[in-house]
């Protein structure tokens, strides 16, 4: 009870912990704490913990619901990637930073959507309210098939779709000022940057002549697995370029 801070990486790679008790003391969680912990089947946040840092719990595969206590002020995105079993992320109504609906984790007026449970599957419609997709919000969600993205939605950070592995189509509303789709390819409004193609389509593309510019990882995707592999997850054959591109950025093609 006497510990109030657990440091990075303090349980890295502990593979055959199944559970672990944290006391109310504790405050904050670290970076990298529980990183690879993929036999961790049960996880207590207690009511005072503040923060949790960058990959706090990547890849603890086992891990199918989380609660968020009203303390935390600090959540960082990435503190449950990899976990793809997890359905859930429960938020306490209480909490002052930070929301939840059908367990998927927002801000605290939803308008920003910081992380989709990796382990849900199907379709997954944008609610009004949000306006950012924040990095890596719906990384390594290997059953996530389909995605609506509202006219709302004014921001689309960058690596929001990587690994996602069996998503087949993103849909933009056409009231979209700011994003575009055309047969299921995410691009800008006005068509000229390719943003995504989704990496649960196969075949051959022929990208549009009106695209000048392809994004970074727009092609790319991986997964990484329990024991921290990564496995290629893009199934597209051949991709056609067309003359008008003059900018193709880093990590385009990745696997």
């Amino acid at each position: 009870d006497s510990v109030t801070n657990i440091v990075e990486g303090a349980f890295y790679e502990c593979c055959y912990l199944k559970s672990i008790v944290i006391p109310d003391s504790v405050e904050i969680i670290e970076d990298y704490t529980f990183y690879g912990c993929s036999r961790l089947e049960s996880m207590n946040i207690p009511n005072g913990v503040v923060s949790i840092g960058n990959d706090a719990f990547y890849n603890c595969v086992e891990l199918s619901n989380i609660a968020i206590p009203d303390s935390i002020t600090n959540l960082s995105n990435s503190a449950f990637s990899g976990c793809i079993n997890l359905t859930n992320i429960e938020v306490s109504e209480n909490n002052d930073f930070y929301s939840s609906i059908d367990g998927i984790l927002f801000n605290k007026d939803a308008s920003s959507l910081l992380r989709y449970p990796a382990g849900k599957e199907g379709e997954y419609v944008i609610p009004e309210s949000v306006k950012s997709i924040e990095y890596g919000a719906f990384s390594n969600c290997t059953e996530l098939t389909n995605i609506v993205i509202t006219d709302a939605v004014t921001n689309i950070e960058s690596d929001v779709f990587e690994g996602c592995s069996s998503l087949t189509t993103i849909d933009v509303s056409e009231n979209n000022a700011y994003y575009s789709s055309k047969d299921g390819v995410l691009f800008n409004k006005d068509g000229t940057l390719l943003i995504k193609y989704p990496a649960g389509r196969e075949g051959e593309y022929v990208i549009p002549d009106c695209v000048t510019s392809i994004a970074e990882y727009a092609f790319g995707g991986f997964v990484s697995d329990l024991e921290g592999a990564v496995e290629y997850s893009v199934k597209i054959k051949k991709v056609t370029i067309p003359d008008n591109v003059t900018y193709i950025g880093s990590k385009a093609f990745s696997g």
